[in-house]
């Protein structure tokens, strides 16, 4: 049986969780990225920016191909166009989930999801596409996360809370029950967010206030 094959695009610390996810159902075709000297991974070629890609994506013909988008981080609008610059060239991103993740299955999950190990994504949630949970978030029942956030591990948004698109919420951060956060905003490591954030907005500590840029 061939296995099929898949492009990373980003070879440190979000592809390296990846590698872990996929195991043996794809093999790494290659890897994108340009701060990078050598490829992370034996036998998979470095590719450095759009253009090898796309010089590498002709050499293949024909042969079957899928994408992941490995750009974790604040990095939510760079990770959904470079998602939309390989589905245009036939390059499809699939939803990855890793087999510890517990998805209800009334909840919507989007194209190019990274649901990662021990992740939960409960009742009625909604996720857009190109969506980051990070290992052992929770997005609690009814609750909407916009195309391209990150949830980062170890955090916990509670029910019926509404995030934007390319927001950022890191590690161990809380969000209580029905809060809304504004597009772009950025949510501090442990922060607890008791109240709407403003698009674009960076907050931080608990309860978790705005901050100047």
């Amino acid at each position: 049986m061939t296995i099929p094959e898949i492009l990373l695009w980003g070879g440190t610390g979000q592809a390296r969780v990846l590698h872990e996810l996929i195991g043996d159902r794809y093999r790494i075709a290659a890897v994108v990225d340009r701060a990078l000297d050598r490829s992370p991974f034996d036998q998979a070629p470095l590719l450095r920016h759009e253009g090898d890609v796309e010089h590498w994506l002709a050499s293949r013909g024909d042969a079957p191909l899928v994408a992941a988008v490995a750009i974790g981080g604040g990095h939510g609008a760079e990770r959904r166009r470079l998602a939309g610059w390989l589905n245009a060239r036939g390059v499809a991103t699939p939803t990855l989930i890793h087999g510890t993740a517990v998805i209800a299955s009334n909840s919507h999950v989007g194209d190019g999801c990274q649901i990662l190990a021990g992740a939960i994504v409960a009742a009625g949630v909604r996720l857009g596409s190109s969506v980051i949970i990070n290992t052992g978030a929770q997005v609690d029942h009814d609750s909407s996360v916009g195309d391209g956030s990150h949830i980062g591990p170890g955090a916990v948004t509670a029910g019926e809370i509404s995030i934007g698109e390319d927001v950022f919420v890191g590690t161990g951060a809380i969000i209580m029950p029905r809060v809304s956060i504004g597009r772009g905003a950025t949510i501090g490591a442990g922060a607890v967010v008791v109240s709407n954030v403003a698009p674009g907005a960076t907050v931080v500590g608990c309860p978790a206030r705005p901050i100047s840029k």
